[in-house]
């Protein structure tokens, strides 16, 4: 008779239900051996391919295994040849001589002479002025030691004008300034006497003078 694999379910009565005990009994007697309650069929599982050729696999991987670690070892110990190490290129900078300092000349700079504002002449006062409040008629007259140009009173150098002095004369009689030939004096004057102005010399100099 054909024996078939069951298992029983009776958890409270039977032990071999709780310990779930495959039981494998006649077809026509499909009872529990212990408490005689009915078996249910368990389905039969085809082993996959590999459970069955376990063994051989195993085997088989232990051989490559064995192969691998003496192939390594003859790669390892065999005299392979290193190869040199490549020098990196190095890049060679110009090198500046920092002690060779090209100098050059300097130009010598002359600075011009400072520019010296001339002094305000004083504008001439009233009775400086010709008649009807205008200002004093203007001419010139041959001093002897220079041409005066500017306003004139009673023949007499009177308000603001200019001497262009021919020979070396004094400026002011109070004071010891003389003007050169080729200098000029430009200011106020009265009754033909420079009361103050600025005497200008034929160098460029010029030179504040009152009396």
């Amino acid at each position: 008779m054909a024996k078939i694999k069951g298992v029983c379910h009776n958890y409270e009565g039977c032990d071999m239900a709780s310990e779930k005990v495959v039981q494998e009994v006649e077809k026509s007697n499909f009872v529990c051996q212990e408490c005689g309650k009915p078996l249910y069929p368990v389905k039969q599982q085809t082993q996959p391919w590999w459970k069955k050729h376990q063994r051989e696999l195993t085997l088989g991987a232990g051989v490559l295994i064995i192969g691998g670690g003496i192939t390594g070892g003859i790669l390892a110990f065999g005299g392979d040849k290193e190869e040199p190490v490549k020098e990196s290129a190095t890049v060679q900078t110009p090198k500046v001589d920092t002690t060779k300092v090209d100098s050059t000349k300097e130009d010598t700079v002359v600075a011009p002479p400072p520019i010296v504002d001339p002094i305000p002449v004083p504008e001439p006062k009233d009775k400086d002025k010709g008649p009807g409040g205008g200002p004093a008629p203007s001419t010139s007259k041959n001093l002897g030691y220079g041409k005066y140009e500017g306003a004139m009173k009673n023949g007499q150098p009177h308000g603001t004008g200019t001497i262009y002095y021919t020979t070396r004369h004094q400026v002011v009689p109070s004071k010891d300034i003389y003007a050169e030939s080729g200098d000029y004096v430009t200011g106020s004057f009265r009754d033909g006497m420079l009361m103050s102005g600025q005497l200008h010399r034929k160098d460029g100099n010029q030179e504040f003078v009152q009396r």
